[in-house]
């Protein structure tokens, strides 16, 4: 039984390709992957830059925590294609901030530290002298928690001269750490393949357990030895798109469900491709505006980051947040009744995720309806392939046992064509058929038997090879 109803499929998005105003259909076209994987890569990595400037008018599952997590096979080229085209840009705009870095003087950064100090007047200085003085209190307590609240600009410009970088890339099995102390306000987008798991079991857990400790966030000391005060700590948060070996993935499919489950696993072939039904050249330049956009947008994102600013995103009418509101409850509650649900927490943020991205990638009109046609479907299609590969793991033995069942009906069909249904089943030992009806509709359906008029069965065109593991137990999956 399907949690979410009806079987969610890509006609679901249909309504909205014929008004693509992202160009995402075309650039997901041109990409070769299916809609809905080039709106969850957009989405992941346009939260993983804004960070702490991530900022929706609607309510998000978890708040306003930076990133998707995303893990994908490493053979999966068609999805590291697409990933590379979104972050190319946005690794040579980290490449300049580092060389800026790199010049920096301690001069500069004791002129970053102190500049704001110089706003102080007489009465500040005498206050900080005698903090205990009533005469000297101007404010009352919450007005001074108001002026806590507020950044400082000198601390803002340290934090952004110090550490320049927010992708991290390569190897993750040694000094993460360290790495994302690199990263503006400790945190880092993970781009890539974090390197091959150890082969041993025990160093293999702990490497894992690692990946999950900075998934959750680790407390380090920020700054510069020498403008490091006691209070200086922060929390070092790493998120990403993760691309493990297929061995690599398996094992964590079946042994370690704790750490993915804070990831959403995709793959750019659990679903139809995106097909935009427009002219080539009307793709490309669709495609050409899609990628132009979103390079812009995360480029004034990084630096609405780097400003302690916010990206904000969302509705423009109350009516359209309403709405969404009410799709968003519609989809947690269903979520909530899968007994898989806690196999991926990152699901039950999808549905906010992708009305942020939506609308912060969309032109100034806003994207109301847009948003409301596309992201609790989209939300739903990757949430049934996400949770795909563990139904997959858990009916492996099942899948094995129709494999061989259909095995044994194309040969016997190829013996005896052409026969009756009933003259088929009398040749096995077991004779019930409840258990072969559905393999024989199956096989019929794919082509790989075939059925005259008066019903007789014969082998069809299509070799049992290319039978899909996946559709002999469709009625075990979402």
């Amino acid at each position: 039984m399907n949690p979410f109803g009806e079987k969610s499929s890509y006609h679901l998005l249909a309504d909205t390709s014929t008004r693509d105003p992202l160009g995402a259909l075309a650039w997901a076209e041109n990409s070769g992957i299916p809609l809905e994987l080039a709106l969850a890569l957009a989405a992941s990595v346009l939260a993983g830059i804004a960070g702490p400037a991530f900022f929706l008018n609607a309510p998000v599952v978890g708040g306003a925590q930076p990133g998707l997590n995303l893990v994908a096979r490493q053979g999966d080229y068609l999805l590291g294609l697409a990933l590379g085209q979104l972050t190319e840009t946005l690794v040579n705009v980290q490449t300049c901030l580092r060389r800026k870095a790199g010049n920096l003087t301690l001069d500069n950064l004791y002129s970053a530290r102190h500049e704001g100090f110089k706003l102080r007047n007489n009465d500040d200085l005498q206050f900080m002298a005698k903090p205990r003085d009533p005469s000297l209190i101007k404010h009352d307590a919450a007005h001074q928690l108001g002026a806590d609240l507020r950044h400082q600009e000198e601390s803002v410009r340290m934090e952004a001269l110090l550490h320049p970088d927010f992708l991290l890339g390569g190897s993750l099995a040694k000094n993460v750490e360290g790495r994302l102390g690199q990263c503006h306000g400790g945190l880092g987008y993970f781009t890539g393949s974090p390197g091959p798991l150890p082969r041993e079991t025990g160093r293999r857990e702990k490497q894992v357990d690692e990946l999950l400790r900075f998934f959750h966030g680790v407390a380090a000391k920020s700054g510069h030895p020498r403008f490091v005060t006691p209070a200086e700590t922060r929390e070092l948060v790493l998120s990403g798109a993760f691309m493990f070996g297929e061995a690599d993935l398996k094992w964590l499919i079946g042994n370690r469900r704790d750490f993915l489950g804070d990831t959403l696993l995709v793959s750019s072939g659990t679903s139809q491709v995106a097909v935009s039904n427009t002219d080539p050249e009307t793709r490309q330049a669709d495609a050409h505006y899609f990628l132009e956009r979103f390079v812009s947008v995360a480029k004034h994102t990084l630096g609405l980051r780097r400003a302690g600013l916010p990206q904000e995103g969302g509705f423009t009418t109350w009516a359209a947040k309403a709405e969404f509101e009410k799709q968003q409850l519609q989809f947690l509650r269903e979520l909530g009744e899968n007994p898989l649900a806690d196999l991926t927490t990152q699901a039950a943020r999808l549905p906010a995720l992708l009305a942020w991205t939506i609308s912060v990638l969309g032109p100034d009109s806003g994207l109301d309806d847009y948003i409301l046609a596309t992201a609790a479907p989209v939300a739903r299609r990757l949430t049934e392939a996400g949770l795909e590969p563990y139904l997959m793991t858990d009916n492996a033995s099942l899948a094995d046992e129709r494999q061989q069942l259909a095995r044994k009906v194309v040969e016997r069909v190829a013996r005896i064509q052409p026969c009756k249904v009933r003259d088929l089943v009398r040749g096995f030992d077991h004779q019930s058929m409840d258990t072969y009806r559905p393999v024989i509709e199956l096989l019929l359906l794919e082509g790989i038997l075939q059925q005259d008029p008066k019903k007789l069965l014969s082998v069809g065109t299509v070799p049992l090879a290319r039978l899909e593991t996946r559709k002999l137990i469709a009625d075990r999956l979402l």
